[in-house]
């Protein structure tokens, strides 16, 4: 046990560094990217008449946004995360994602199957646990390109647990499960897939699934995953059950 909290204190002052770096680095570059993204799209204007150079500069702000997104992550990364908690059901906030094509969009050949519990009410900040299921969904949804099912289910937990910050209470908890069949993860990289800036994908950052560890760690819950090559993975949340004697004071 020991061991194990002196590996977390390290990981978390390499993950503080990291993140001050990256915040650092962030800010720089978003101030002249703005102004390029502003002179391409007076550019665009000038050249409405000529289709060819017009899709050159729409190339431009095109990959302006992308970087733009990429430092939006940095700077979620950097930042810890403080949650505000409140009565949160988990059921509806899944359902309103898949309704949303802005925030998923389900490919042709990917199909979705739900299998939600009753009273699945978490004490939770919906934005940032929306975040945190987007970022799993697209990366089930990556993992198979060829389609495939795309398991979420919900479960109250039946007995009490103590929170991830040892704290001297204990709660139930709310237990999603985001499942893919796609080609899994290697053992050796199972060990990585929550270090910032680790990725397997020819394309990202390797930033999404250190957010999304980080929001459920602020929310003192939990995160892991299960894996084998060729079979698939599933990542396992639990997150603190709203308790309407205690979360409502």
């Amino acid at each position: 046990e020991l061991r194990r909290l002196e590996e977390e204190a390290q990981r978390n002052r390499r993950l503080r560094a990291t993140g001050e770096m990256a915040a650092g680095i962030a800010h720089e570059i978003r101030n002249p990217l703005g102004s390029i993204e502003l002179f391409s799209s007076l550019l665009k204007k000038d050249l409405s008449e000529d289709q060819d150079k017009r899709e050159i500069v729409e190339h431009i702000s095109a990959s302006v946004k992308n970087m733009d997104r990429i430092i939006s992550s940095l700077l979620l990364f950097a930042k810890s995360p403080q949650p505000s908690r409140q009565l949160c059901d988990l059921n509806e906030l899944l359902k309103e994602l898949f309704k949303d094509s802005s925030a998923i969009l389900i490919p042709q050949g990917i199909n979705p199957v739900f299998s939600l519990g009753k009273d699945a009410i978490a004490n939770g900040d919906s934005h940032l646990l929306k975040q945190v299921f987007i970022n799993l969904i697209r990366n089930a949804i990556q993992a198979m390109p060829e389609g495939g099912d795309l398991k979420i289910t919900t479960q109250k937990s039946s007995q009490l647990e103590q929170p991830s910050d040892q704290s001297d209470y204990c709660r139930q908890f709310i237990k999603i499960t985001v499942a893919d069949q796609g080609g899994g993860v290697s053992e050796e990289n199972l060990a990585n897939v929550f270090n910032p800036f680790f990725t397997t994908k020819d394309h990202g950052t390797g930033l999404g699934l250190s957010i999304s560890h980080n929001i459920i760690k602020a929310h003192q819950g939990t995160i892991d995953v299960e894996s084998e090559e060729g079979k698939g993975a599933r990542f396992i949340l639990k997150i603190p059950y709203w308790d309407y004697e205690l979360d409502k004071k």
